[in-house]
Parts: C-alpha cells; sequence; structure tokens
C-alpha cells in the first residue's frame, strides 16, 4: 500500500469514526494505538492536528453544557465521555 494510500485509509476511517457514539470508536482507536508506530509522518501529523482541534470543540461543547440548564441532549465533537475517554487514549500518543 502506498503512502498516499495510508493516508486516505485511516485519515478517512479517523474522520469516520470521530464523534460516532458506539463500540466501534473503541475497536478503531485500539487498532490506531497498535499500529501508530508504522504509519507515516504525515499520517500522524494530520490525525494529531484534526483530533487537536477536536478536544477544542468538545471541551466548549461541554463548557456550554454546563454554562446552560436544559434538558435537552447534546451533541458532542467527541461523542459520549466513554468515546471521549477513547481518543483521550490516542492523544497521549504525542502527549505522553
Amino acid at each position: 500500500m502506498s503512502e498516499d494510500e495510508l493516508l486516505t485509509l485511516w485519515l478517512g476511517s479517523f474522520r469516520y469514526y470521530c464523534g460516532r457514539m458506539s463500540y466501534a470508536v473503541g475497536d478503531f482507536t485500539d487498532i490506531l494505538i497498535r499500529e501508530w508506530p508504522k504509519l507515516p509522518a504525515r499520517v500522524k501529523h494530520l490525525i494529531e492536528r484534526d483530533l487537536e482541534e477536536e478536544f477544542r470543540r468538545d471541551d466548549a461543547s461541554r463548557e456550554m453544557e454546563q454554562m446552560k440548564s436544559t434538558d435537552r441532549e447534546w451533541f458532542h465533537p467527541l461523542g459520549q465521555s466513554c468515546d471521549r475517554q477513547k481518543w483521550e487514549e490516542v492523544r497521549l500518543l504525542w502527549k505522553s
């Protein structure tokens, strides 16, 4: 598989799973963490950049939810808290 094909596969999958709320997020993030050392630098850079932006958006969404006391369910860019936790595990790849 060429580097461009790897970019298409990994970045497309990452963008698909980001924000999903299902067990599949955990499956994908576990695979991503396992395969991270083998990924081309360009793929890593784009995933890191995009995930950091999603964390900024997710933090703002959760802050807004706390400020507004309504009964409506909020959509968060990283999904529910359990999904966000899985993305935190990915984030540790470059934060540690």
